[in-house]
């Protein structure tokens, strides 16, 4: 069916539609697929009391209250765009020069091709909400008067999400007045990177009767981004309706900072613990090992003498002798000791799943990549054979490679930085890939080219590292550039044999 044939369809279908929507004791109106041309019944003219059936949306826009304008129109337009339900709360004009508040709502009709024809929508008259605001909008008010009592940014909003009331705690937060809170000013304060998960999470939130909560970033007034906590309880009439809802927002980005600072802090004094006990150890045992060789040299000084051809002393010198073995039995036992106590340590080999590992691995750098602003993506292949190895060496090797990607995006001073990770496997080999993605916007040559890299203090010290451990396990370990400037930490490991 020709787009022509669908217009002509949907016109002459809208025409039987409204000699049935007539018959309907409310307040209905018929769209085109565009949303610009409205067709209302006579029960919605009477209302308005505009003797034209037939009217453009700007004509019948005009019965809207100029506060609730721009919040209808762009949810309007919106929808129509999306070809998704609409549901509006708005005050409309009534013949007698009074507006009441009604409930719009529109849903699109769709041909066999899934492409929309028409909207069906139906206003319902909310007299409650009426009530609501005006207790929201003066000073006396008691729902005010608690939402001003509250230590805390608070938003009350419509049913649908729309904000009707912000207290005096809210606007010195953000900075923004009553009128921007209704005209949903206050989501453009949303970071860019948070705005997606909070308009769904809002939405769906605000479409059901479950209860709103998240972290995201928020501008305050000072124009900075900080981390904030979103709480939002919905109030319902007796018939169980909701009326408003009621969002507090929680400034939480200095409990972030403290707790990134109380990891960094842990970290480190981990790391110091266990470089205190490696020291001590590795003292205690030098010592040790230094006490016998002095024996042993000394013993074999004394043997040399004693089978001197001048004077001869075959007994005195088979008794170092057998003081040298024991003094050497007991240096090769302390030093398989230590060799012991370091298997321990880095455990034994055995089955890995690599998808496993480099997700424990990057959940170790959550709080790195968030706070230097790099994004984190995985495309882990499914069912990947599994390979044969050292867990502990293994991960070593991905957090010292992830650890060389994220300095090089940080020192790229790029406004988009992405770190990437992918597994694949061919033939007889599993192979993991790092790229790391540095892009400039506003560029002719929007990448970003890595080669600051190699200047990194420690870069070869730690690839030969990772490389030398990779290689333990009969694996090979690689660097590569691709044509986009994305560089790239390669290696690949045999697959086991009984995977």
């Amino acid at each position: 069916m020709g787009e022509q044939e669908i217009v002509d369809v949907a016109s002459s279908n809208g025409s039987d539609l409204l000699r049935v929507f007539d018959s309907i004791p409310g307040l209905v109106f018929v769209a085109d697929a565009s949303g610009e041309n409205i067709q209302a019944n006579r029960h919605l003219l009477s209302f308005v009391g505009q003797p034209l059936r037939d009217a453009t949306l700007r004509a019948w826009n005009e019965c809207i209250h100029v506060d609730d304008y721009n919040f209808f129109i762009g949810h309007w337009n919106r929808g129509c765009r999306n070809g998704q339900s609409i549901s509006i709360v708005h005050r409309l004009l009534r013949f007698d020069g009074t507006y009441h508040w009604f409930h719009t709502k529109a849903a699109p009709v769709c041909d066999h091709l899934g492409h929309t024809v028409q909207w069906h929508g139906l206003l319902e008259n909310i007299r409650s909400y009426g009530k609501i605001t005006d207790e929201l909008s003066s000073d006396a008010g008691s729902f005010r008067s608690l939402l001003e009592a509250l230590p805390v940014p608070v938003m009350a909003a419509l049913p649908n999400g729309q904000i009707e009331y912000a207290n005096q705690h809210a606007c010195g937060y953000s900075g923004l007045s009553q009128d921007d809170y209704r005209r949903f000013l206050w989501a453009a304060d949303i970071h860019a990177d948070d705005a997606f998960a909070f308009t769904e999470a809002w939405r769906k939130s605000t479409a059901s009767d479950n209860g709103y909560k998240g972290t995201f970033r928020l501008r305050a007034a000072d124009r900075s981004y900080r981390w904030c906590d979103f709480y939002g309880n919905s109030m319902c009439d007796q018939d169980g309706n909701i009326i408003y809802w009621c969002v507090v927002t929680i400034d939480v980005d200095d409990k972030l900072r403290l707790q990134k600072h109380l990891q960094v802090a842990q970290s480190r004094l981990s790391h110091a613990l266990k470089m205190i006990t490696s020291t001590d150890l590795s003292t205690s045992l030098a010592q040790e090992v230094n006490r016998l060789l002095s024996a042993v040299i000394t013993r074999a000084r004394a043997c040399h003498r004693w089978l001197s051809p001048k004077s001869p002393h075959l007994d005195r010198a088979l008794f170092a002798n057998e003081g040298i073995i024991q003094d050497a039995t007991s240096a090769a036992a302390i030093m398989a000791h230590a060799a012991s106590v370091h298997q321990r340590t880095w455990g034994g080999q055995s089955v890995l799943d690599l998808n496993e590992i480099i997700v424990n691995a990057c959940d170790l750098f959550t709080a790195k990549l968030r706070e230097r602003d790099i994004s984190l993506q995985l495309n882990l292949t499914d069912h990947m054979p599994p390979t044969w190895g050292n867990p502990p060496q293994m991960q070593h090797v991905l957090m010292r490679v992830i650890q060389l990607g994220m300095d090089s995006i940080e020192a790229s001073n790029a406004d988009t930085k992405q770190l990437i990770i992918h597994t694949q496997h061919r033939s007889k080999e599993v192979f993991v890939n790092i790229i790391e993605r540095s892009t400039r916007t506003g560029y002719a040559n929007a990448a970003v080219q890595p080669d600051h890299l190699a200047d990194m203090d420690g870069l070869e010290v730690n690839l030969a590292a990772c490389r030398s451990i990779i290689e333990s396990h009969a694996g090979r370990m690689w660097t590569s550039r691709s044509g986009n400037g994305d560089r790239c930490f390669s290696f690949s490991l045999p697959i086991h044999e009984n995977g």
